[in-house]
């Protein structure tokens, strides 16, 4: 691998699949928002990848079409991991925390999610700290109020006041 020198060459059915899978691509994410700037680089890391393929599996500088289409197969798989990297990495607010704390509550089938249920399931998107900011001002403006589940675990329910100021029936 060391000797090979000069450009890469891609042939006319690899740059074919490129094309029939970028320009599709490129439309359906020109309106979306992508707070990790994937979507806006993506394209080059599969040409790169591809490149590797071809001198992995040939020893030479050619790229066609097994190549392409290998490295598209895998550059599209990393995108729900990098959609996940950003979930976790950003801060939620408290209003974004506070509608997910009253949807799972409404939603759940006693009325009531304990503190620690909820924290476990979104753990990825939002702290502790940032858990006790929404419960304190969701309690706060009287719209949950906290129980304890089998006399020791905190539990929150929704009031009739947040059933009615969010149209909940």
């Amino acid at each position: 691998m060391a000797k090979l020198k000069g450009e890469f060459d891609f042939t006319p059915e690899a740059r074919e699949a490129y094309d029939d899978w970028y320009l599709p691509f490129r439309r359906s994410y020109e309106h979306k928002s992508d707070k990790s700037g994937i979507s806006g680089r993506i394209h080059t890391s599969i040409l790169k990848l591809s490149m590797i393929l071809a001198v992995n599996y040939t020893c030479g500088l050619v790229v066609d079409t097994e190549h392409m289409l290998e490295a598209i197969k895998e550059g599209m798989a990393l995108l729900p991991n990098y959609q996940s990297f950003i979930m976790s990495s950003g801060k939620s607010t408290v209003a974004e925390v506070a509608s997910l704390l009253i949807e799972d509550i409404w939603t759940n089938k006693k009325k009531r999610v304990t503190k620690s249920d909820f924290l476990a399931k979104y753990i990825h998107i939002f702290d502790l700290e940032l858990c006790d900011k929404c419960i304190a001002t969701l309690s706060g403006a009287d719209l949950i109020k906290m129980t304890l589940e089998n006399g020791e675990r905190e539990s929150y329910q929704i009031t009739e006041k947040c059933r009615e100021k969010f149209g909940l029936v």
